[in-house]
C-alpha cells in the first residue's frame, strides 16, 4: 500500500485534510480518506501523516499488503506502537482464521522524525463523546478525579460524523442536544466529519480490530493542540476480551505529542449507569441507540442497547424521569424481544438480576434470569458440537497420515 497525495483542503464550512490509499497486493480500488472540521476549530487541523499511516494499518494488515509506504516522517513512538499492535491482532485473530500465527506483518517504509515539534501552548485534553453511557461516565469521572487546571481535565469533546449511518442522519440533532451538557460540564464540544471508518464496511472488522484506531487516526490530526484522547471503554476487567478498542492496545497508537488513553476498567456499566443517574442533563440527553427512528427522542426504546439502559435506569427509580426513552417502564415482553444475547452483550446482563429484585422488578428479573440461562445452554451445545467433531477429525488426519 502507497499513501499519496497528502493535502489540506478550505470547505465552506471549515477544512478538510486529506490522502489517498493506494493498495498493491489487494485488489481493492485507490481511496481518499479524510478528515475534516468547522471553521471555529478549523486552524487546529493539520494535515498530519501520523492520521493517514494509523487509518491505513490495520486495513493494511487484514488485506494481506506487504507494505505500508508514506513519503513522510513519523514518529518512532508511534512506529513501534503499530507494529505492537500488529502482532497483538495477528495473535488474537488467528485462531479464527483471520491471520495465521506466521502471517507476515506489512512493513512500514517512511522517514523517521527526529523529534516532535516544540509545543508551547499548555495541553488540552479531549475524550470522545457519544452521547452514549460510557462517553458521558468518562467525563462524569474526569469532572470527579481531576481539578480544572490538571493536564488530564477534558478541555474537548470530540463528536465524529462518519461512523454508523443511521446515527449520521441525526447528527445535527444529538450534536444540538450535548451542547448544553458540554457547557455545564465546561468542555468544548468540536464536531468532526471523516470516512476513515469505511476504509473497509464491516462491523465485525470495526468491532474487533479497527476501532480505536479509527479514533487515533483522527485525533492525531488535531495534535499538538489536543495532546490526549481518552476512549471510553465498554467492557470492565472481568469482561475484557480481544477487541478493536482494549486497554493492551489503545496506548500503541500514541506519538510524542499525542497520547491515547484507555479509560477505566474498574466501572461496570451498571456502575457508570448510577454515576449519571443524578446529572439531570446526561439522563435527558444520553444515546445509547444505533437506531434511533422514534422522533424527537433519542433512542428507539426497543433494541438490545436501549432496553438494557432501561433496565438499568429502572434499578435505579430513573426510567420515569427520563427524557431520553419514551417509555416511561419497561416489560419482561420487551426483554424477551429485545434482548439476544451473544459474546459482545452478555457481559451487561447478570449484575442486573439482583438490582431489579431488590427494587420489586421480579418480572425484569425472571425475564434477564431465563435470557442468561438460554445463551449459557446455547453455548454448551455449541461447545459439544465441537468437541464431537474433534475425535472424527482427528481420525481423520491420522489416516490420511498413514496413506
Amino acid at each position: 500500500m502507497k499513501i499519496t497525495d497528502l493535502k489540506s483542503t478550505k470547505t465552506e464550512t471549515g477544512k478538510r485534510v486529506s490522502a489517498v490509499l493506494q493498495w498493491e497486493d489487494s485488489d481493492r480500488p485507490e481511496q481518499e480518506i479524510y478528515v475534516a472540521t468547522d471553521e471555529p476549530f478549523a486552524a487546529h487541523l493539520r494535515c498530519n501523516p501520523h492520521t493517514f499511516l494509523t487509518a491505513a494499518a490495520i486495513p493494511a494488515l487484514r488485506f494481506g499488503e506487504q507494505r505500508i509506504a508514506i513519503e513522510a516522517e513519523i514518529d518512532p513512538a508511534l512506529l513501534d506502537g503499530l507494529r505492537v499492535i500488529m502482532r497483538l491482532l495477528r495473535g488474537w485473530y488467528g485462531r479464527y482464521g483471520r491471520y495465521g500465527t506466521d502471517y507476515p506483518l506489512p512493513q512500514i517504509e517512511s522517514g523517521i522524525m527526529a523529534a516532535p515539534e516544540p509545543v508551547t501552548a499548555p495541553p488540552k485534553a479531549a475524550f470522545l463523546m457519544s452521547g452514549g453511557i460510557d462517553s458521558l461516565a468518562t467525563l462524569r469521572s474526569n469532572r470527579l478525579a481531576f481539578p480544572l487546571a490538571h493536564p488530564r481535565a477534558f478541555h474537548t469533546a470530540v463528536i465524529i460524523k462518519g461512523l454508523q449511518p443511521e446515527v449520521d442522519d441525526i447528527f445535527g440533532e444529538l450534536f444540538a442536544s450535548l451542547l448544553p451538557l458540554a457547557a455545564e460540564a465546561g468542555v468544548t464540544l468540536m464536531p468532526v466529519r471523516s470516512n476513515i471508518r469505511y476504509i473497509y464496511d464491516s462491523w465485525p472488522f470495526w468491532a474487533d480490530e479497527f476501532e480505536a484506531a479509527v479514533f487515533s487516526a483522527i485525533i492525531h490530526a488535531f495534535a499538538p493542540h489536543i495532546s490526549s484522547l481518552t476512549i471510553g471503554t465498554t467492557y470492565d476487567e472481568p469482561y475484557l476480551h480481544p477487541h478493536g478498542s482494549h486497554p493492551l492496545v489503545d496506548h500503541h497508537y500514541s506519538s510524542s505529542d499525542m497520547t491515547i488513553i484507555h479509560d477505566d476498567i474498574t466501572l461496570s456499566r451498571l456502575e457508570k449507569t448510577v454515576m449519571l443517574a443524578d446529572w439531570e442533563l446526561a439522563l435527558h440527553n444520553m444515546r445509547v441507540c444505533n437506531f434511533p427512528d422514534n422522533g424527537d427522542v433519542l433512542n428507539c426504546g426497543r433494541c438490545e442497547k436501549c432496553v438494557r439502559t432501561m433496565l438499568a435506569l429502572t434499578t435505579l427509580s430513573k426510567l420515569a424521569e427520563s427524557r431520553a426513552f419514551a417509555a416511561d417502564d419497561i416489560s419482561s415482553d420487551l426483554v424477551e424481544t429485545g434482548v439476544q444475547l451473544n459474546k459482545t452483550s452478555y457481559p451487561f446482563y447478570p449484575e442486573l438480576v439482583r438490582p431489579l429484585q431488590q427494587c420489586g422488578r421480579y418480572d425484569l428479573a425472571d425475564a434477564v434470569q431465563k435470557k442468561l440461562r438460554d445463551y449459557g445452554l446455547e453455548k454448551q451445545k455449541r461447545r459439544l458440537k465441537r468437541v464431537s467433531r474433534q475425535p472424527l477429525t482427528l481420525f481423520r488426519k491420522k489416516v490420511l497420515h498413514q496413506m
